[in-house]
This record gives C-alpha cells, sequence and structure tokens, in this order.
C-alpha cells in the first residue's frame, strides 16, 4: 500500500513529539536501572532510537535539507543538524557499549544513556523552534511537495527491506 505524506514538517513534528515520550521513558528508566522494568524500557528506547529515530534521520537528511540548502549555505543550520544527528549515533553507540561492558562502573551506562537523552532532546527542540519553522518559510508548496514525495519513497523502501527481512527469517525458521 502506497504511503501518502501529506505535510512533511508536520510529520517530523509527530515523529519528534514520539521520540520525545520514548526519551522521558528512557530518562526515567535511566534513574534507576535495577529497578523492575527498568532494562525492559531500555531496550525498548534504544529499539526505538535504532529504528524510528534513524529512519526519521534519513528522511530529514536526504528529503528536507536537500530541498533547505538551495537557500541556505551547505555549510549552515542543515550542516548542524547532520553534525548532531552524528553525535547522537555515537552518544548511541557508546550508551550500548556500557550497557553490555559489565566491567564499567555502575554510573558508566546511566551517564552515556542521559547523554543520549539531552543531545536528542535538544536536537529536536532546535530543528522544531528553527529549522521547521525556516523550511515552512523558505519552501514553496511545490518544493514541500516535492520532500514529501522523496519521504514516500524513502518510507516504502524502508518498509520493503523490513518485508524482506521479516520473509526472510520465517523462511529460515522453517528450513527455506
Amino acid at each position: 500500500m502506497p504511503v501518502r505524506v501529506d505535510n512533511p514538517i508536520l510529520l517530523l513534528r509527530r515523529e519528534h513529539a514520539e521520540a520525545l515520550v520514548m526519551l522521558d521513558h528512557l530518562d526515567a528508566a535511566l534513574h534507576d536501572l535495577t529497578a523492575p522494568g527498568a532494562s525492559v524500557a531500555v531496550e525498548k528506547a534504544i529499539a526505538f532510537l535504532d529504528e524510528e529515530v534513524r529512519a526519521h534521520n534519513e528522511r530529514e537528511e536526504e528529503s528536507l535539507f536537500p530541498a533547505l540548502e538551495k537557500y541556505l549555505p551547505r555549510s549552515g543550520p542543515t550542516a548542524q543538524m547532520r553534525s548532531e544527528h552524528r553525535e547522537f549515533w555515537n552518544l548511541l553507540s557508546a550508551f550500548k557499549a556500557a550497557l553490555r561492558d559489565k566491567t564499567l562502573s555502575p554510573g558508566g551506562p546511566r551517564k552515556q544513556g542521559l547523554g543520549v537523552v539531552n543531545i536528542l532532546r535538544n536536537h529536536i527542540e532546535k530543528e522544531n523552534q528553527f529549522l521547521f519553522p525556516m523550511a515552512q518559510q523558505l519552501l514553496s508548496a511545490e518544493e514541500k511537495a516535492g520532500v514529501a514525495r522523496k519521504m514516500e519513497e524513502l518510507i516504502e523502501a524502508r518498509d520493503h527491506a523490513s518485508a524482506e527481512v521479516t520473509a526472510s527469517s520465517a523462511c529460515a525458521e522453517i528450513g527455506g
């Protein structure tokens, strides 16, 4: 079934809202990683960040940012957002490593996790407060429609790849 993106900026804002809810859950779990349910909350948050936020960042970088770079210097706000995306992924990798490494101090995973929470919250605020209003102002209706079409393509490609992985896993389970 084809995906329809009517308003790309609104979609990105909705995804930000979902991410902020997940960050709240992660933040709460990080306050006591030994509490019942904390490890499940952390695992769910990491899975969400790895899947949903990764797809969101990809859509921004491959559809919205190039459209904005027609008006803004490539070394400007979009470069800063790309840099923050990379910093976020590096922090998330360090957090996952800290969770796996039992020899680290008990505060290691908590500190790494709070770094992940803080950078993504700050990043979302910058995009919501500055980048998205800039996009609304600078991009014509036609350009926004082009951004939406590119987002649709990216969503469909990701969904297709996910379906192939699921089908491949099902075949492997039944011995096919």
